[in-house]
């Protein structure tokens, strides 16, 4: 019940922000049809920064099933009660103990890498984004100067802008 009552507010949510966005695109094309044209740009950065981090992502565990496996074997040897006192009784405890610290070294690495790179797509968005949430507000202003917007308009217009932003952002990630 509180799985399907998730997924179901999640579903309103998404509902909510398409008619925002469709709302806010038609206030938009009122002002002007070039400020419409907002609803097909604002999203792409989420959308394209999005697919590449999955991307990054899905390659990342393909390519790292093996180690993964690897890592969880010795750690699942070294925690089992009965193996764990063989290998003590033996004295392979610290040869297992090594093998399965290079191996989570290496994992973190690789792990920090993907992270790092990740890290670098969302700062990528997150710049274009604002970059086109300043142009559309130095495009407003334009319009105002060439005399198609008022003082008023202007300030609605740059307030929908933004909200538009966010929620295309929002409903994109």
């Amino acid at each position: 019940s509180g799985v399907n009552r998730k997924v179901m507010l999640n579903g309103y949510i998404v509902i909510a922000k398409i008619v925002s966005v469709l709302s806010i695109a038609a206030s938009l094309y009122v002002y002007n049809i070039w400020l419409c044209l907002i609803v097909l740009i604002a999203p792409m950065p989420t959308l394209w920064t999005s697919t590449i981090g999955e991307k990054l992502r899905l390659k990342f565990v393909k390519k790292n099933t093996k180690l993964a496996r690897r890592i969880n074997y010795f750690q699942k040897l070294m925690l089992s009660s009965s193996a764990g006192k063989e290998m003590k009784t033996l004295g392979l405890y610290d040869f297992f103990y090594g093998k399965w610290k290079e191996l989570a070294d290496e994992y973190t690495l690789k792990e920090k890498k993907m992270i790092r790179n990740r890290t670098m797509l969302e700062i990528a968005n997150s710049f274009v984004i604002n970059l086109s949430n300043v142009g559309s507000t130095v495009f407003a202003v334009v319009l105002m100067t060439m005399g198609q917007l008022s003082l008023g308009a202007l300030g609605a217009v740059i307030s929908l802008t933004g909200t538009l932003m966010k929620d295309s952002s929002q409903l994109l990630s």
